[in-house]
């Protein structure tokens, strides 16, 4: 499991709005089934704060 953040979800698939969000969090969860032990490092998850208006994306892709 991956999650990709904000930061780069916007490389990826930049959003445009009529109104500026004040934050925008976006979390996608990218899923794949493994049929052996992997090592995968910890990744480090960003806090977000909601201030204002708040765009919230999430979902998730599985493999």
């Amino acid at each position: 499991m991956y999650f990709e953040q904000t930061e780069k979800r916007n490389e990826e698939c930049p959003l445009e709005f009529s109104t500026s969000p004040d934050s925008l969090i976006r979390v996608i969860m990218h899923v794949k089934k493994v049929n052996e032990a992997v090592n995968v490092k910890e990744q480090e998850l960003k806090h977000y704060e909601r201030v204002g208006f708040t765009v919230t994306e999430w979902g998730g892709i599985e493999y």
